[in-house]
């Protein structure tokens, strides 16, 4: 409850700051995460994990080049673990898949170059995430098992987000694609391990 109030605080903030004369659209967007937190320990590689991320944004347009972009999106991240040595596999299995689910709030500025119908866009910004949820789906036992590993991550992460993108001007809404990546600048795990969220993501939005 005290993270929905604070996102909600936080949207509230960013868009009671804007000027009044602002132009603004607003829309929702879709796509897919390819996400991975590297390597562990050398006991162990890991490969990324794909899934669905989406939700809401705004665009305040503060000149004719110039824009911010805040959005809030589910997103799922971690990675898939695998395991190495016998003694390792015998007692932690043959591999680990992780997933964290966020609430993130990315917070970007766009540099735009407006081309006919269609406009072309870089952008890059800060974001935070809370986290919803959190598991470990471990393969190699019998059977396998599922740990809820909530309590163990941080509640909060932090990233530094870079992309491009396309938006066609089309009547009665906007449609646009984009790309990016996130690099974690936080550590996921309370304890121990030095390991970061990372993640490649694709989007098609719609706004108006």
């Amino acid at each position: 409850m005290k993270s929905t109030l604070q996102i909600v605080a936080l949207i509230l903030t960013i868009h009671n700051a804007s000027p009044a004369d602002t132009n603004g659209t607003y829309g929702v967007k879709a796509g897919i995460n390819v996400a991975s937190s590297g390597e562990l320990n050398t006991l162990s590689t890991a490969s990324p994990i794909t899934s669905f991320t989406g939700g809401l944004f705004a665009e305040y347009q503060l000149s004719n080049c110039l824009a911010v972009e805040p959005e809030l999106l589910f997103t799922r991240k971690g990675s898939h673990i695998f395991l190495e040595g016998l003694i390792v596999k015998s007692v932690y299995g043959t591999s680990i898949t992780q997933t964290l689910d966020y609430l993130e709030v990315p917070i970007l500025v766009k540099l735009q170059f407006a081309v006919s119908d269609h406009s072309l866009e870089a952008y890059v910004g800060p974001s935070i995430a809370w986290l919803m949820a959190a598991s470990q789906h471990i393969d190699g036992w019998d059977p396998s098992t599922d740990y809820d590993f909530t309590q163990q991550a941080k509640p909060i992460d932090l990233g530094i987000v870079a992309g491009c993108g396309i938006t066609l001007f089309t009547s009665p809404i906007n449609l646009s694609l984009d790309l990016r990546i996130e690099q974690g600048v936080r550590e996921v795990p309370k304890r121990d391990r030095r390991t970061f969220n990372r993640v490649l993501a694709a989007f098609v939005a719609i706004s108006i």
